[in-house]
């Protein structure tokens, strides 16, 4: 039955009963209020609107990833050559596995674990717990990195940032205050189980067609205030103009990563949303327009952060301290109001991209207790936020005195601190993993009969260029490309011999 017409049935049934009992819910019999509140909650596991899945879909893979990591990689590699070769790779890796992953996932109409375990083939249900363990684990430090978005955020407002001296005394003075980090982990860790715990239209959907829409305008404003600057032109210029030079190994590497990062291709929200999309549902055009809308995003960001860098004579290579430190001077430069107005709109901005991803990243380890362990979505929502909240407490203490938490040795060049094991290991290893397992599965399991099928569903054109597109993507191209980025990892994070 069409979600409207359930949501229709169920308040037109909701009205006539209380018109019926004089607005006096107590007078419902129980079997008829245990009826009414399990159509409720069936209208509330699915996104009402083509619009809100969209919003939603396109918020999960808007992050601060795409804010904050994407600008420094690209100033740290020479600016448009990355560029250009990470829209390579998002168009013949990100797209066509963005597609099969929500194709699979509405086909089975489950998340990442169940919908493993439906094709009754036990070591493939592996790969969906991994990807549940991903987003788990990826949640308690992105939790742990919006509450700094939120910190600098009002330290802006209050007028504290931008009167400091020394950005880099103040950026390690807040990250090393435990306690308040501990307090903006928690509130952001409650914020997203509340949207999650309301359900898929009515938090996830509700949140992301408000938020989207807010986000984008906001983008949209501090673009045109960007390009006003005096020096714009040299940063457009290093962002939009390619170099040969530029294009090397290392950039390649990079860029293969971050598209990966960007579009959360191994934590399993796309199977996790492709569950509650229509059959009805267009995927080829849903698919092109998330992975049009998260590469935009990241083009845009770019846009704002390169004319205000050059305005300030700053180094685009500045690395992951770009938005914390360098930015916040660039706002300075801007003079104390328009400074705080900017800086706090961009960081505002962040927290918006943070907070979208967040719900998705949750609703995949949400959904995975749901179906494994047969629990109520309140429960599953209540248990997973409190254990993703204390696997957050070793990466906050990461910044402390504690040596346990900042001194770990793993070879003999390089000592490593539990934020820096999960931001390399689960970004950099775990997730491509799972997106070189995906692959294989699809072209050995699956097979893709069976995806040309699902997409066909809601798609009659013929197009069979599309599929022998995704064919050579899925079963050569990235299984080869990801394989070749996990081992360099590697070799570089037991080594500690920076490869890039």
């Amino acid at each position: 039955m069409p979600h409207n017409n359930v949501q229709s049935k169920f308040q037109n049934n909701l009205n006539l009963q209380i018109k019926n009992n004089y607005f006096n819910l107590s007078t419902i019999p129980k079997n008829k209020l245990q009826k009414i509140n399990e159509m409720e909650a069936k209208s509330k596991n699915k996104f009402a609107t083509r619009l809100g899945f969209l919003a939603a879909a396109a918020s999960s893979a808007v992050g601060v990833g795409n804010i904050w990591r994407f600008p420094y990689t690209v100033g740290k590699y020479g600016g448009a050559g990355f560029l250009l070769l990470y829209i390579i790779f998002v168009c013949i890796l990100g797209f066509p596995l963005v597609l099969a992953k929500l194709a699979f996932g509405r086909q089975m109409q489950a998340g990442t674990y169940k919908a493993y375990s439906k094709l009754k083939s036990s070591k493939w249900v592996y790969v969906g717990l991994g990807a549940a363990l991903v987003s788990f684990t990826i949640l308690s430090f992105y939790n742990m990195i919006t509450g700094w978005l939120i910190g600098y955020f009002f330290k802006i407002i209050k007028g504290g940032l931008l009167s400091s001296s020394d950005f880099n005394t103040t950026f390690s003075g807040f990250i090393s205050n435990i306690k308040l980090n501990i307090l903006l982990t928690a509130l952001v860790t409650t914020l997203v189980a509340g949207i999650v715990k309301s359900g898929i239209s009515g938090g996830i959907e509700r949140i992301s067609k408000v938020l989207m829409p807010l986000f984008i305008f906001m983008l949209i404003g501090l673009i045109i205030y960007a390009l006003t600057l005096e020096g714009s032109l040299k940063g457009l210029k290093f962002y939009l103009i390619p170099s040969l030079d530029s294009i090397t190994p290392q950039a390649m590497y990079a860029a293969l990563t971050q598209s990966f990062l960007s579009l959360s291709i191994g934590s399993g929200i796309s199977i996790t949303y492709g569950a509650y999309v229509s059959k009805k549902e267009n995927l080829v055009n849903s698919s092109a327009i998330i992975v049009a809308s998260d590469t935009l995003v990241s083009f845009l960001a770019g846009l704002i952060i390169f004319p205000i860098i050059f305005h300030n004579d700053i180094s685009p290579a500045q690395g992951p301290s770009l938005i914390f430190i360098s930015l916040p001077l660039a706002f300075k430069g801007l003079g104390m109001f328009i400074g705080t107005v900017v800086g706090a709109t961009f960081f505002l901005l962040l927290v918006f991209a943070a907070i979208t991803s967040a719900i998705s990243l949750l609703e995949v380890v949400v959904r995975h207790l749901i179906e494994r362990f047969d629990i109520s979505r309140s429960k599953a929502v209540y248990y997973s936020s409190i254990l993703i909240f204390i696997l957050s407490i070793p990466s906050i203490l990461s910044f402390s005195d504690i040596k346990f938490f900042n001194t770990i040795k793993l070879n003999k060049n390089v000592t490593y601190t539990f934020f820096d094991i999960i931001g390399d290991l689960f970004f950099d290893v775990f997730m491509p993993t799972i997106g070189l397992f995906f692959s294989l599965f699809v072209t050995y399991k699956w097979k893709f009969n069976s995806l040309e099928d699902e997409i066909r569903n809601g798609y009659n054109k013929k197009n069979v260029w599309l599929f022998n597109y995704l064919k050579i993507s899925i079963k050569y191209l990235s299984p080869v490309l990801i394989s070749i980025a996990i081992v360099l990892k590697l070799i570089e994070f037991w080594s500690g011999q920076s490869i890039s």
